[in-house]
Formats: C-alpha cells, structure tokens, sequence
C-alpha cells in the first residue's frame, strides 16, 4: 500500500517532498482513516493535484475542494467556487456536502482570513474531526499578515498561539480533564469561547493541527 507522500509524488502536488514536505504529518494524523467514510474539504485548491491525492489515499471519502478561481473547476470536478470567508457560501456548501470531518486550510494565506475561516468553520465540525491549517509561516509575515502588534508578533500569530489558554481552560482547574475544568464551579474566569469544542493542537513546522471535541 503506497505512502501518502509516494501518492502525492505521483500527483504532483506541492504538500509532498516536491516542496513543504507535509504528508508524512498528514499521515501520522490520518493514517487511521484512511478505509473510513468522511468528509475532506480542501480550501484552496490550485489545478486540483492534492485533490486527486486525497481521492486515491482515502478511497471511501468524499473529497471536495474550494477556490475563489473559476479556473479550478476545469481541473478536477468537486470544486465550488467561492471565499473562504463567506459564510452564506459556505453554509451553501456544508448543505450540499454534508459537515466536513477534515478540513484542509489552504487557502489565501492572509492571516485575517486564516482567523475568520476557522472561527467560522470548525464550531461546524463534526465531533472527532482535524483542522489542518498549512503555511503557518505567513503568520509571521507583515506581508501576509499585517503590521505586528506590540508584542512584535502579528495578529493572527498572536490569535492561534493563544488558543492553548482555551483548551487549558483559563487554568480554571490543576486537572487534565478539560470537561472537569469547564463544569467545575469555580466563579473565575469565564469559560473561554473555544474551550468547549477544542480538544487538541499540533504544531509542526509550517502545519498546525487542532482537534475538535
């Protein structure tokens, strides 16, 4: 049985050793599913080569991808076009395809709308599902992400390197059950907004990886 990477190699996509050398994470994280029915929806899929990829490494799943270039729907069929950051697109699309398990961030690259996406998109997720954001090194950039903040990072750094503080809880409780800490009648702090649907992140040099509840 071929490796993800020996697939994306032959698919000529730019997530294998071509480039970002990505897939050997992708498959530590994915490898389980690979005979499962689900849902993959890819943001931003250039001609479709990670498409086809994700088509023949998961032979049960339903793989769809978005663009905001027309072209893409000439490369390979699943493709619907519209912004990462429309949400009456996007709850079009989840009506039709049915609520992603994974989600492929990779997208405009831009940090606003790395944040806006997956504020939008993983409360949606199904329970047990991974959201890969890729590229992470345009959360360092000016270019990508706007000027930086006082802290000498820029917003989106600073927004998806605090969401520890949500699956800590706030420190609300010393205990490693997050549902503990969240029932737990302590009056301070607030349970933090993602705190109740975000089990997990992964940080892997230029992939993220977060885990919904």
């Amino acid at each position: 049985m071929k490796k993800l990477n020996e697939i994306g190699l032959e698919c000529g996509t730019d997530k294998s050793t071509i480039t970002h050398g990505y897939l050997d994470t992708y498959e530590q994280y994915l490898g389980s599913w690979r005979e499962k029915e689900f849902v993959l929806l890819e943001i931003g899929v250039a001609a479709g080569n990670s498409l086809r990829m994700w088509r023949e490494y998961f032979p049960l799943a339903k793989v769809y991808g978005i663009d905001i270039n027309e072209d893409c729907k000439g490369y390979i069929d699943g493709v619907h076009i519209g912004s990462q950051t429309d949400t009456i697109f996007l709850d079009k699309l989840f009506s039709e395809i049915g609520i992603p398990d994974i989600i492929v961030e990779d997208g405009s690259h831009v940090g606003q709308d790395m944040i806006d996406t997956f504020k939008y998109i993983f409360p949606k997720m199904k329970s047990g599902g991974l959201y890969f954001l890729e590229d992470t090194h345009c959360l360092f950039s000016e270019h990508y992400s706007g000027q930086f903040e006082g802290n000498g990072r820029t917003k989106a750094y600073n927004f998806f390197t605090d969401l520890p503080y949500h699956i800590n809880v706030a420190g609300r409780g010393m205990c490693g059950s997050q549902d503990f800490c969240i029932e737990h009648p302590s009056t301070e702090p607030p349970v933090p907004e993602f705190s109740r649907i975000l089990s997990a992140m992964h940080i892997h040099c230029g992939l993220w990886i977060f885990e919904r509840k």
